[in-house]
């Protein structure tokens, strides 16, 4: 990345951050969230990003390449590497990664430069974990975590206590401006259009669509399209029986490229998303869903519950709530189309917010390097 012009009030130049970050491929939401906030904050630093990424394939030899790839920089640290930069940005792993992340801190902080972490799952902030726990003991004074949302941040404090400072900063989106639907609202006569994008596992919710796709089975103003890849055989074999039961109302269309799913959103009235993932965060597909000006019905986990709103009647509080909850909110829009219109409104509104939200923690989290 190229370095920004030099800020006069922080001693003529930048501050200059060295990020050992994974990065696409492969396209995760955490590589994705962490491009962009890498873009974003390169307008007011200096980075010299390090991607410590196997390559796009999730595979043996592409986790030996990240090993030996954060090997090497965890010997440079030792060696000092660091002295040279104000701060070492990290992106928190979960599960052997995590081992990395406590290597680069502690290296860095021999030479006494000041760590950031970005925190993007939630799982290690349900329950306490011992790595987790190292990891802010060895970040105390004078370091900084990054939290995606004010619930996280809670959660954080209480499990971890810390002398660092603790800092929400929500993801990105993709930077499209929030758009709503069309001016007349929507037509009465239409189908309802519900969309799915995922990975598609039993852990992304993957069972509710399909009962909530029979449960509507014959009505043919209600549509589901699904997109994305089966991740096992099991699964697939549901969606090919469902696609069979329901022909009329309900696709399934493998995986999409980024102008199918623009296009699926484009004509979308409601995105589903029943996600019973335990690392779930602040899902990108929910901010470019809202930012599509499709509101979203989800599971409350992780930060989601901040990004649709709890007086939202679209946010599910338990797991197995989901497809009653869902099913409600449908036939609502079916037979009340102010309804359905307020709905859809929702979504430029929430897009609009976090994303100011977010550019504002930047410009404050950019200014304080």
């Amino acid at each position: 990345m190229s370095a920004p012009k030099p800020d006069p009030s922080s001693g003529g130049r930048a501050p200059r951050l060295l990020c050992l970050v994974s990065l696409p491929p492969p396209v995760t939401g955490r590589t994705i969230a962490t491009s962009r906030f890498l873009e974003r904050l390169g307008r007011s630093a200096s980075l010299s990003v390090v991607d410590l990424s196997g390559g796009a394939a999730v595979s043996n030899r592409g986790r030996s390449g990240k090993a030996l790839k954060s090997l090497g920089w965890i010997l440079r640290l030792a060696f000092g590497a660091s002295r040279c930069f104000d701060h070492v940005y990290v992106v928190a792993n979960h599960g052997s990664g995590l081992w990395f992340d406590i290597a680069f801190a502690a290296m860095a902080r021999l030479w006494g430069t000041p760590v950031v972490v970005h925190h993007h799952v939630f799982s290690y902030f349900n329950r306490r974990r011992r790595r987790v726990a190292l990891l802010f003991r060895l970040t105390g004074r004078g370091c900084r975590h990054l939290l995606l949302c004010d619930r996280m941040r809670s959660a954080c404090a209480a499990l971890y206590p810390t002398s660092a400072r603790l800092e929400v900063l929500p993801n990105f989106g993709a930077g499209k401006t929030p758009v709503g639907g069309s001016p007349a609202g929507p037509d009465g006569d239409s189908p309802i259009e519900l969309v799915f994008l995922s990975n598609l596992t039993r852990e992304k919710g993957i069972e509710d669509i399909l009962a909530l796709a029979r449960r509507f089975a014959g009505n043919e103003r209600v549509v589901f399209r699904v997109a994305g890849p089966a991740m096992d055989e099991a699964v697939a074999d549901s969606l090919r029986r469902c696609s069979s039961e329901c022909p009329d109302t309900f696709e399934w269309l493998g995986p999409v490229d980024a102008e199918k799913r623009s296009e699926l959103l484009a004509s979308a009235d409601l995105f589903l998303f029943p996600t019973r993932y335990a690392n779930e965060a602040q899902p990108l597909v929910l901010i470019e869903s809202l930012e599509a000006g499709v509101p979203v019905l989800a599971n409350a986990r992780g930060c989601i519950g901040e990004m649709i709103g709890e007086g939202s009647g679209l946010l599910v509080a338990e797991d197995e709530q989901f497809v009653e909850t869902a099913a409600r909110v449908i036939e609502r829009m079916l037979s009340d189309d102010a309804y359905r219109a307020e709905v859809r409104d929702l979504a430029p509104q929430l897009a609009a917010g976090m994303a100011g939200r977010a550019e504002r923690a930047l410009e404050r989290f950019a200014a304080q390097l």
